[in-house]
């Protein structure tokens, strides 16, 4: 099971915190939220994936799609406290700098 919560709201920015399991089911709810507040002008997101406990290529796909539309939207998506789950997936794939900016 995949918990998503806003944390923070701000001109700036929009933080979002992510915890479970980033598989399948996961990366479809991640991804229908993070559209959700890129829709309603969140461009810019700063997600703390420090509490996810697996994640698997589907949830690197939601992560590397949400960034796209947010980019696409003159923004920006970062993750930030990448947990060690999300860090062996982000440095296998090679994806880590893209999310770090």
């Amino acid at each position: 099971m995949l918990r998503i919560r806003v944390t923070g709201t701000s001109a700036a920015q929009t933080r979002v915190e992510v915890a479970g399991l980033l598989d399948v089911t996961g990366s479809t709810t991640l991804l229908t939220h993070l559209d959700r507040l890129i829709d309603g002008g969140r461009r810019h997101l700063v997600v703390d994936v420090s509490g996810i406990t697996f994640c698997d290529s589907s949830g690197i796909s939601a992560l590397v799609r949400s960034r796209s539309r947010a980019v696409e939207a003159a923004g920006s998506l970062r993750l930030v406290s990448p947990s060690p789950a999300v860090r062996r997936v982000l440095d296998i794939t090679g994806l880590a700098r893209m999310f770090e900016r």
